[in-house]
């Protein structure tokens, strides 16, 4: 290009709202509107409504009463923004871990009326030039990739960049800029793509403390074999509060893939339950600030409203739920989760609330659903929870009102209680024990005394933790998502915001119940099992570090250390919530255990001779590392040591702990569209597909269930060079039966999916309630880009029992 061309540009702004504005007309009825494009070449559809008069309710425009509101209107157009001289990449949306040779491809147009001597370059991070490809020579970054070219006037040009996402996961971030060599005009756009961990990637973690006596502590490490060293590692956090030892929980609930109502209000409960605690982990992979928490939950907040039903009551998966999908539990939790933000100071619809409040002030009196019988054990506990609630939203009434209210909750508590004695299970105890307020009344006191009771005869006490036994026959974990998990945490609550001295309970059972809890979290990074044990975990861990950690006298060093090598050293003064968090790389990890096990000599004539090692005790210390975990001064240190790695063959074995799962590729158009390779990919029953770029293919899912099954979600990974077609969108042409005598079976093949959701890079679907048999599951893709793509396998599994599932094996689709 020429010395004096001016200066690229680069598009990387692609918000596709270009604006949103409001104003008030002048006497003329005019208004003018001044914004900026974005930096997306499309046309922008712009909606324009007018209203009369300022609105002074609460109802939507299309409804508004009166004269002052009755008059309204709509209009439309569209704006067109491009470029004479412009880039349109075409990416595919992510990558796997693993992906190869995939086509980045970008068309590169020249609207104007003379030809053009064009350079394409590009610039990549986080991933890299495939191989093949013969880079310039006048460069030694293989990072760097171009073109030359000779586009006549009105026409357009296919560049393609072939990579490999064999780097690392994250984040892939792509530049590409194409400028006329004799005018200097230019067009730059930089896009960013996701990079999934392999679903073979796997996570441990052990969590630990040194007390006030001890000072140090050791524990042993082993090398993990056949691991990628690009991806994962050794994670050491450590905290002079419990706090650390909650990381994972409030991980698993922020990014816990699925949205049905129960688990977005467990995910609202647990954030405002550890609102002022989430500074605890800005050191963290989460990074908590005040902005993304305010957005995070106006996000689930909105999800909340758009499922609430007129009566005030919530579908498990929208608004339109039948009958048979309405769950009490999951509406008593929905409204759990708007008063508990309510609380907080988290802005609440006020319609959505009042009418919430209102279902639940006459919860007692609704009839249950009829799809399911609910035993009497059930029904009262659901009855128990809505106390629970009521007393939690008498938070928000001032002083007066709310000694009324609760003198009130109080009498329905014990009525409740003494009416269904024989119906109690330890969950609805504890929460009529949250609704007493002990007071001159002796029924009261009674009542207190003997819920206190029952929770000690139904205690399991060992010398270090402390359990409730629960009868396995009483609670359905498909009505009402139970376990015994959560009932410890639910009961650890009520005593803990009863108060301590009142239940006659002692300091020493409750920090058993605590540590009972925290030996309940899973080995694998999640916390604990599901959304509802961390959930109710999380509150109950909340109230156990204001009652027992604000006093908190913290005054030492701590030192961690990886055979010789020290990978961390910190000093904890005082009462803290910040944690430390050191990661130490899996390649820098496996370099630790690349010791010799063999020496070698010279005998007399200079011959090599090599010794092997005699003592076998020695080899196997070689693949054995201590780390060893030292505290100087006084107070107790909580630490957890995680690790996370992929394996090096990307491979994951097909399995069956609950389901069997299959899946096959099928083409629609032309039966060469798709071509399933004689060789396997794997062992694991893993398959390699050819399928042709642009084809539109049909994914099938075969799953066998046993058993009955609750609560399932079977999640089917997408390749990367793929796209799913959702047919409820206008234009997208779905799948057509050919096939003649076909058309009535395959009508209802997907007729047991009871939800179903297409994201980027997955589909899911959803049943509450499986019988045992045969499901098939079909959607449909279309192949967008060029690749060898490793594809994840799909996975069916219980969303409350996630130990029962099964999975497919992995599979590569090559499109050409």
């Amino acid at each position: 290009p020429p010395s004096d061309a001016p200066k690229i540009n680069l598009r990387q702004d692609f918000d596709p709202i270009c604006a949103f504005l409001k104003d008030e007309t002048d006497a003329k009825g005019e208004v003018t509107f001044r914004f900026k494009v974005k930096d997306n070449l499309t046309r922008y559809r712009v909606w324009a409504v007018v209203c009369s008069g300022e609105s002074k309710t609460k109802t939507p425009l299309n409804k508004y009463e009166g004269p002052d509101h009755s008059r309204w209107g709509l209009a439309k157009t569209s704006i067109t923004a491009t470029l004479p001289f412009l880039l349109r990449p075409s990416f595919p949306r992510f990558l796997n871990y693993g992906d190869k040779s995939v086509s980045l491809n970008c068309v590169v147009v020249n609207q104007c009326n003379y030809e053009m001597n064009v350079v394409v370059a590009c610039r990549i991070q986080n991933i890299t030039i495939h191989k093949k490809t013969n880079s310039s020579s006048n460069s030694q970054d293989n990072h760097v990739q171009g073109y030359k070219l000779t586009i006549p006037g009105g026409c357009r040009q296919l560049v393609s960049f072939p990579i490999d996402a064999i780097e690392s996961c994250g984040t892939a971030r792509i530049q590409i800029c194409a400028q006329d060599q004799s005018t200097g005009v230019s067009d730059a756009v930089e896009q960013c793509i996701p990079i999934y961990t392999p679903s073979t990637s796997e996570a441990f973690a052990t969590y630990n403390e040194l007390s006030a006596e001890q000072d140090i502590q050791i524990q042993n490490f082993t090398k993990p074999l056949n691991v990628s060293p690009a991806f994962g590692g050794l994670t050491f956090t450590s905290s002079s509060t419990l706090l650390t030892g909650l990381s994972d929980a409030l991980h698993y609930i922020h990014h816990y893939p699925f949205e049905c109502t129960e688990q977005i209000s467990s995910k609202i409960i647990s954030f405002c339950s550890m609102f002022q605690h989430l500074w605890a982990y800005k050191n963290t992979q989460d990074h908590f600030t005040q902005d993304n928490i305010s957005t995070l939950m106006k996000t689930w907040l909105s999800l909340l409203y758009k499922r609430q039903k007129s009566d005030g009551s919530f579908g498990m998966w929208s608004s339109q739920d039948e009958k048979e999908y309405i769950y009490p539990w999951a509406t008593l939790h929905a409204i759990h989760a708007l008063v508990r933000a309510q609380c907080k100071g988290f802005q609440v619809t006020q319609d959505v609330l009042d009418k919430s409040l209102r279902y639940l002030e006459y919860f007692d009196k609704r009839p249950f659903p009829i799809t399911f019988k609910y035993s009497p054990h059930e029904k009262l506990l659901l009855k128990s929870y809505a106390l629970y609630i009521k007393n939690l939203k008498n938070n928000l009434l001032e002083p007066k009102a709310r000694q009324e209210a609760e003198q009130k909750l109080t009498e329905k508590a014990l009525t409740l209680y003494l009416n269904n004695i024989k119906y109690h299970s330890l969950e609805s105890q504890a929460f009529i024990l949250t609704a007493i307020r002990p007071n001159s009344n002796t029924m009261s006191k009674k009542v207190v005394n003997d819920i206190k009771q029952n929770f000690l005869n139904s205690v399991i006490e060992t010398a270090e933790t402390a359990r409730f036994k629960v009868s396995e026959t009483v609670l359905s974990e498909h009505l009402l998502f139970h376990s015994n998990t959560r009932t410890d945490a639910i009961v650890l609550e009520s005593l803990l915001t009863f108060g301590i001295s009142k239940s006659g309970i002692t300091k020493d059972l409750i920090t058993k119940i605590m540590k009972g809890l925290m030996k309940m979290r899973t080995s694998n990074g999640t916390g604990w099992r599901n959304t509802q044990e961390n959930c109710f975990v999380l509150v109950s861990m909340d109230k156990y570090v204001q009652m027992y950690e604000n006093n908190n006298k913290s005054n030492f060093t701590e030192s961690a250390w990886i055979g010789k090598k020290c990978i961390k050293e910190v000093q904890w003064k005082g009462r803290s919530v910040d944690s430390s968090e050191t990661i130490v790389p899996m390649d820098w990890l496996l370099q630790q255990f690349a010791s010799k096990t063999s020496k070698t000599t010279k005998t007399k004539k200079g011959e090599k001779k090599v010794e092997q090692n005699k003592n076998k005790s020695e080899a196997k210390k070689s693949k054995k590392k201590r780390i060893r975990i030292s505290k100087v001064g006084t107070g107790i240190m909580y630490y957890r040591i995680g690790l996370n790695y992929v394996p090096n063959d990307l491979v994951e074995t097909a399995c069956d702990y609950g389901f069997i799962v299959s899946r096959r590729y099928q083409s629609v158009d032309d039966a060469n569209d798709v071509i399933e390779e004689e060789q396997a990919y794997n062992a694991a029953n893993g398959k390699v597909w050819k399928v042709k770029e642009g084809a539109r293919v049909k994914v099938v899912i075969t799953m066998i269930s046993k058993d009955v099954r609750y609560h399932l979600a079977l999640v089917d990974k997408l390749a990367g060079g793929m796209e799913g077609i959702n047919e409820s969108l206008a234009g997208q042409k779905g799948i057509v039966v050919t096939k003649p005598g076909e058309e009535r079976k395959d009508r209802w093949k997907n007729c047991w999916v009871q939800h179903k959701n297409m994201r980027d890079e997955r589909v899911e679907a959803f049943k509450d309630y499986l019988y045992p048999g045969e499901y098939v599951f079909e959607y449909s893709v279309r192949a967008t880009s060029k690749g060898r793509f490793v594809v994840p396998s799909c996975k069916a599994e219980e969303m409350y029992n996630p130990e029962v599932f099964g999975k497919s094996g992995t599979d590569v689709v090559i499109i050409e």
